[in-house]
């Protein structure tokens, strides 16, 4: 070996001697964690201290928003002194545990996302980082039967198939609509999901085909959502009553017979 690669071996396996070895440390976080709009979450991150030099620590939080793609600075906090936080979240996150554990307030959507809590006790040389998955919901806006007021009268001609429209409104995640009849689960219709990127939010129409009988005149028709997981369970729904009692339900041809009459009679009166 030249000298000069000597040189530079003998100088590598210094550094390799004097330099202690950065160890990983084994940070514990949540897999995940759900949230409802305008709520709040906390988020674990917890570890096992260093005997030595504990006091010297970095704890810091990011995200990747699910909703933007963008990555975000969070929450920042060294040495055990005040905490930041950063951008959007100023004013929205508090350190909540013995460890790094932080809860955020006031959820919107684009908090979705990719939470990573990474520790640095950096005299020590211990580091290591975990990730949480945060989903943020919002519960539908509005529930709509279409050109029915709600609890209006429904009028319908027995043994008629009638088709009936219901909306739900600004969700996520999208809402399935379900119809009952009473408290009969009748299901559900033909539905159409469109998606609002603006809002990370989703639209749900439902189109539904009923046959009624005299014996459902009064009862309540009831379009209601239901989002998944549980923590979106918060039904919305709308109604109308059933009317089968036949005064407001004329054919086409009825209703031309009788527009045939009416401008027959306002024809003879002026003649």
């Amino acid at each position: 070996m030249s000298p000069s690669w000597t040189k530079l071996f003998n100088f590598c396996i210094t550094v390799l001697i004097t330099t202690p070895l950065v160890r990983t440390l084994d940070v514990q976080t949540l897999p995940e964690v759900e949230g409802l709009r305008l709520g709040s979450a906390t988020l674990k991150c917890s570890y096992e201290e260093p005997e030595d030099d504990a006091q010297h620590i970095s704890k810091v939080w990011t995200m990747i928003s699910e909703v933007t793609g963008d990555v975000e600075a969070v929450f920042s906090q060294i040495d055990n002194k005040n905490g930041e936080a950063f951008g959007r979240y100023a004013g929205r996150v508090t350190l909540t545990g013995p460890h790094a554990d932080i809860t955020i307030s006031r959820l919107e959507l684009v908090d979705s996302g990719m939470f990573q809590c990474a520790i640095d006790f950096y005299i020590a040389r211990e580091s290591g980082h975990g990730e949480t998955l945060m989903k943020v919901y919002t519960v539908v806006e509005d529930v709509d039967i279409v050109d029915h007021g709600r609890g209006q009268e429904y009028m319908v001609k027995p043994g008629v198939e009638h088709e009936l429209q219901c909306k739900a409104l600004r969700g996520r995640p999208a809402a399935k609509l379900n119809w009952y009849l009473g408290d009969t689960f009748y299901g559900q219709g033909e539905e159409t999901i469109v998606e609002n990127e603006a809002e990370a939010t989703y639209n749900t129409y439902s189109s539904y085909l009923a046959t009624f009988s005299e014996n459902d005149n009064g009862k309540i028709m009831k379009c209601q959502s239901n989002q998944e997981p549980e923590i979106a369970s918060q039904h919305v729904s709308d109604y109308v009553t059933i009317n089968t009692s036949g005064s407001a339900v004329l054919e086409g041809r009825t209703w031309h017979i009788l527009c045939s009459i009416l401008i027959s009679s306002i024809l003879w009166k002026f003649r």
